[in-house]
């Protein structure tokens, strides 16, 4: 939660998200350009260094509280 309280004045993720030429189909994306590397990041500092452990932090109490 103090990670989110960080992140969320500071638009880090969407600061990070406007330096990344998104190359996707508009009419395909389901998940914003910041919410990639914001998940990313609240996943490492929850101690999820692998980017292959988001499926399973859906159901994560901490990663929820952070995001929140």
């Amino acid at each position: 939660m103090l990670l989110a309280a960080a992140e969320r004045p500071l638009h880090l993720a969407d600061r990070l998200a406007a330096a990344i030429q998104d190359p996707r189909d508009p009419a395909r994306v389901t998940h914003a350009m910041a919410d990639i590397p914001r998940a990313r990041i609240f996943a490492i500092a929850c101690g999820y260094e692998d980017a292959n452990d988001l499926g399973r932090l859906r159901t994560d109490p901490a990663f929820n509280a952070a995001r929140q």
